[in-house]
């Protein structure tokens, strides 16, 4: 919990980034596993699920507060710990299981990785300098996070053009 504006304002921005990251980030990753004829359909499954669960999180949300309203802890702050603490835990957990590639999916067989690998690697090709190289999806390829990458995705002036291009409610 926060105590002051300072750590308030730390944690609505890292919200903020998690969130940005999660909506365009879902169809990104499903792209590592679906061909493109398959990928829109994948992709509209997702963006449709949403309004769903809004409905279910404000009717979830409503039962919290009316349930602690007379607890020892604010009913708001019941409400973030019951809906923000499981998040923490899965996404601690998701970090570990969800596979990169389906090279890397442990749940599949190694003939059937072989089998998703060939299917993908007709249609994922990464330009990379001046050749055009296949991206095999490979099991030894390095897992976490690229600093090059993520330091080139910030330099990149698109990655802003959202940002300043979709009005934001107040």
């Amino acid at each position: 919990m926060t105590t002051s504006f300072g750590s308030l304002l730390i944690l609505r921005a890292l919200l903020g980034v998690s969130e940005a990251a999660f909506g365009p980030g879902v169809p990104f990753y499903l792209s590592f596993f679906f061909r493109r004829n398959e990928l829109a359909f994948r992709t509209g499954l997702f963006i449709s699920a949403a309004p769903l669960a809004t409905s279910f999180a404000s009717s979830l949300a409503w039962l919290i507060t009316k349930l602690g309203q007379d607890g020892p802890l604010a009913p708001w702050r019941l409400l973030l710990l019951v809906e923000g603490f499981p998040s923490v835990i899965v996404a601690a957990w998701a970090w570990e299981f969800i596979p990169d590639s389906p090279g890397t999916a442990c749940f599949l067989s190694p003939r059937l990785r072989d089998v998703a690998v060939m299917r993908l690697s007709q249609e994922n090709e990464v330009y990379d300098g001046d050749n055009m190289e296949k991206n095999e999806f490979s099991a030894e390829k390095k897992r976490g996070v690229n600093k090059r990458e993520v330091f080139q995705t910030l330099m990149d002036p698109k990655c802003y053009l959202t940002a300043v291009s979709i009005p934001h409610q107040r």
